[in-house]
């Protein structure tokens, strides 16, 4: 199912005429990529602290055709969920390294719930001037279940206003890597 969502996420972000596509490797612009392949920079999936879960739900309206209740202000958008999280070849050395990743670095995150991937968010380094406001990130979503709305892609408000609180740290949070010195 993952696989599947990954192939149409890079269909469509591939297919998109309103800005040009990012340098990105051939293989990301692939039907046939298997994310399942690229490192998982977590040792496990991650819990989602409800501070942060909760920090980013103030006043965000979620994607068109998402259920408000996903941003509900109590819980946030993230609370109840464990992330899995996975990062192209393009990317990894820089995103390990907590500094700000090259064009063309592709970042899967597979939302958990009871150990069962219930949700895929992506999020793609743009060329510059893509959203120079918000790091030039576009971001992807789908929910996995039978009669979820089509997948999310671009300058979606609810991950911008979150991310947008990591700006110093090239809008990725990343508190599920190792620490330094370890």
């Amino acid at each position: 199912m993952k696989r599947i969502f990954f192939r149409l996420m890079v269909a469509v972000l591939a297919g998109c005429e309103s800005v040009p596509e990012p340098p990105s490797p051939p293989d990301t612009k692939s039907r046939e990529v298997d994310y399942s392949t690229w490192a998982s920079v977590a040792e496990e999936p991650y819990s989602v602290a409800l501070p942060a879960a909760v920090a980013c739900s103030p006043g965000i309206s979620p994607a068109p055709g998402r259920d408000p209740e996903i941003l509900r202000t109590d819980r946030g958008p993230h609370a109840d969920h464990a992330i899995s999280v996975r990062v192209n070849p393009i990317g990894l050395e820089a995103f390990r390294a907590r500094t700000p990743v090259p064009v063309g670095t592709v970042v899967v995150k597979e939302k958990m719930t009871g150990g069962k991937v219930v949700a895929v968010g992506t999020m793609t380094k743009r060329e510059t001037g893509y959203d120079p406001d918000h790091g030039d990130w576009e971001y992807g979503y789908r929910e996995l279940k039978a009669d979820a709305p089509p997948p999310t892609t671009g300058k979606i408000e609810s991950c911008v206003a979150c991310h947008r609180l990591a700006e110093k740290k090239d809008y990725l949070f990343r508190p599920y890597l190792p620490h330094k010195g370890k």
